[in-house]
């Protein structure tokens, strides 16, 4: 998605509320409708009020001047004056919680250290699971593009200390893995 929003037309219509993480239709000005009726049902239907809706993928989003921005990304360059570079990682892994203190800039590799446990996981830890030959565990992780064999183990516990014990070696975010519940 290009920025193309600036940073003087982002604080000219919305109002970002930090603590809590959304954004506020700020007044407008009658010379940005084509009339007064459209100027009057605007301030009805907006004006003071929350901004934005959620995404088919579940992420605020607010549409300014006939573009679509993610919240998040929003709030990071209305906060700290640009659009970032990379990503923004949810820290608690909540799409819709744009609260300045959940949003962290990343890179796509470090976004990809704080995931959520997948619905399919059938071990109930990222990284392992059960091995062919009976009553065994196989852990493994990947660390940027690298996939990496950590062994196999006799039971579940220690195959997810071993893969615990990897992904704070690999500088995991501490919520990577949690229940997606």
């Amino acid at each position: 998605m290009q920025n193309s929003i600036s940073f003087d037309r982002l604080h000219k219509l919305l109002e970002y509320v930090p603590a809590e993480g959304h954004f506020v239709w700020k007044s407008r000005s009658i010379s940005e409708f084509a009339s007064e009726m459209q100027w009057k049902r605007w301030r009805t239907r907006y004006e003071g009020k929350k901004a934005g809706s959620v995404n088919g993928s579940g992420y605020r989003h607010i549409q300014l001047d006939r573009r679509h921005y993610l919240e998040h990304r929003l709030a990071w360059l209305y906060y700290y004056g640009e659009f970032p570079a990379n990503e923004i990682d949810h820290i608690n892994g909540d799409k819709a919680d744009n609260r300045l203190a959940n949003l962290r800039h990343v890179t796509a590799v470090q976004n990809n250290q704080n995931k959520k446990r997948p619905s399919h996981n059938t071990s109930g830890v990222i990284g392992v699971a059960p091995a062919r030959s009976r009553g065994k565990w196989i852990a493994h992780i990947k660390v940027g593009e690298e996939n990496i064999y950590l062994g196999t183990f006799k039971s579940i516990e220690l195959a997810a200390a071993a893969r615990r014990g990897a992904e704070k070696v690999a500088g995991f975010h501490p919520n990577h893995g949690r229940r997606t519940a």
